[in-house]
Formats: structure tokens, sequence, C-alpha cells
């Protein structure tokens, strides 16, 4: 038969009192020691690291895959004029710059126009050359005009001299010394008519001229303004307009 030992039973409950007690005491003494540990680093595989020396500038990395490059954004450029396209130049992400061609266009409808621009250019060089020869002409005619009466008037005066000179003397009747100075006074009224009329006169020809000047520039910018828009034709390689000089 068992006897109860009251000593054992006392003995046990202590026992487990310290047990509970101690792990309670250990388990606060690792929580506070963890909270006071810093937080490791984190680990990553070896082959995904980028490994030396410190250096101050810019880091290059390849990175390589496969596929296509695609733009992020796609940038429509409207054409200034109407044209098709007769080559692709440059594809799709190629590297480019201000100066890169993209495309070759072309425009018959606009060469033509650009043609015909430089034939009205010529029109206008040749019309100014032509213009220009006929009023030169036409002044001309004008001073040996002016200048044949500036003679008329100087032999009238000649001859009124003369006449008054004879009917001092005698030799001469007085009616022919009117006549002579009247003769004069006509004359030099016709000279300065047309002294007038030729300075009129040029300046009608400066004015012609200048009008044809401005036609043949319009036909000029005209001709300019085409050529930027076909690459054939350069503005560099417009004529100049060597005839259209006019002081």
């Amino acid at each position: 038969m068992d006897i109860p030992r009251p000593q054992n039973a006392r003995a046990k409950r202590i026992r487990r009192i310290l047990y509970v007690g101690g792990s309670i005491v250990v388990l606060l003494l690792i929580t506070v020691g963890l909270s006071r540990l810093k937080p490791a680093a984190p680990t990553v595989a070896g082959a995904t690291v980028y490994t030396d020396v410190v250096k101050r500038g810019s880091m290059l990395r390849n990175v390589c895959g496969l596929g296509t490059l695609i733009p992020e954004e796609i940038l429509w450029i409207p054409a200034e004029t109407s044209a098709s396209v007769d080559r692709i130049v440059m594809l799709p992400g190629a590297v480019v710059n201000p100066e890169t061609v993209i495309l070759e266009m072309s425009n018959p409808d606009l060469a033509l126009s650009l043609v015909d621009a430089r034939w009205q250019l010529r029109q206008g060089d040749a019309g100014y050359a032509s213009t220009e020869a006929r009023l030169q002409t036409d002044l001309l005619n004008q001073r040996a005009m002016a200048a044949d009466i500036e003679a008329q008037y100087q032999q009238s005066l000649l001859q009124a001299e003369t006449d008054e000179a004879l009917a001092r003397e005698g030799s001469g009747s007085e009616l022919n010394t009117k006549l002579s100075r009247l003769r004069a006074v006509g004359l030099k009224k016709r000279f300065d008519i047309e002294q007038e009329r030729s300075v009129i006169y040029r300046q009608s020809v400066e004015a012609q001229l200048n009008e044809q000047f401005v036609i043949s520039i319009l036909f000029l910018v005209g001709v300019a303004f085409l050529s930027c828009y076909i690459p054939a034709y350069r503005a560099t390689r417009v004529d100049p307009l060597v005839a259209l000089r006019h002081d």
C-alpha cells in the first residue's frame, strides 16, 4: 500500500514554480537581447552582385535580352507638302540626329511648279534686260533732241548778236534783229522744256526698271521657296540674277 509523502509533493511544486519562473526570465532576457540587435544585411546571390572599387562618376551596365526595340512614344511628323515616299532611308530604332534623312519623298506637281518658276525667272531676267535697253535707247534719243535744240539756241544767239551789230553799223535792218531775238527766245524756251522732259523721262526710266526688278525678284523668291521642298534643287543652285543690277 502506498503511503503519501507530503514533503515530496511540496518539493515538486517548488521545483515547478522555479522552472516556470526561470523559463520566463530566460525568455525575457532573449527578447531584450534580440530587440537591441541591429538588423542584418539582406543576403543575395553572388552571381547577381557587381563587385568593384568605389569610384566617382557614371556606372555603365550592359543589359542583354531577346526581342526588338520599340519606341515608348510614336511621334508623327506631318509633311509640309503632299508627296510620295520613294525610299525609306532610316528604319525605326535607328539613331538619328537633326541632319539625318529619314525618308526620300517626291512630288511631281511641285517639281513642275519649280521648273515653271525657273522659266518665269529667266523671262523676268530677259524682260528686265530688254526693258533696260529700250529705255536707255529712248533716253539717249531724248538727250540727243535736247542737245540739238541747245545747238540751235546757241546758233540763234550768235545770229541775234550779228544782226544787232549790223544794225548798229547801218548794214542790217531792225526787223532782222527782232526776228533773231524772237527766234532765240523761242529756242531758249524749247531747250528748257526739253531739259525738264529729260529729267522726267529719266525718272520714268528708273520707275519702270524698278518695277521690272521687283517682278524678277518675286520670281526669284518663288524659285527659292519651291527649292526648299525639293531635295534635287538646292537654294544655292538658284542662278543669281546677274542682269538685275540697277544703280
